[in-house]
């Protein structure tokens, strides 16, 4: 883990970034250390500002309009 503050390292890679910096570059950029925890705290934003139904589905488009009903239940 690194040992600069998390704000830092997001600091730095969005100072490449703005300068056109690919994001695969920002390993070589970064360190191994600094980038992985750029690239966890960005998966983690990035599930925060999306609502859990574009992620997992809504749970009534899995298990159906009734949900899950036995056979019996359906009458066959």
């Amino acid at each position: 883990m690194s040992k600069k503050p998390l704000s830092e390292i997001i600091h730095q890679a969005e100072k490449y970034l703005a300068q056109g910096a690919h994001r695969d570059d920002l390993e070589r950029f970064l360190g191994k250390s600094d980038f992985a925890a750029w690239e966890k705290e960005a998966q983690r934003r990035w599930r925060l500002t999306r609502p859990l139904e574009s992620i997992h589905g809504t749970r009534a488009g899995a298990q159906g309009q009734r949900g899950w009903r036995s056979p019996m239940a359906r009458g066959l």
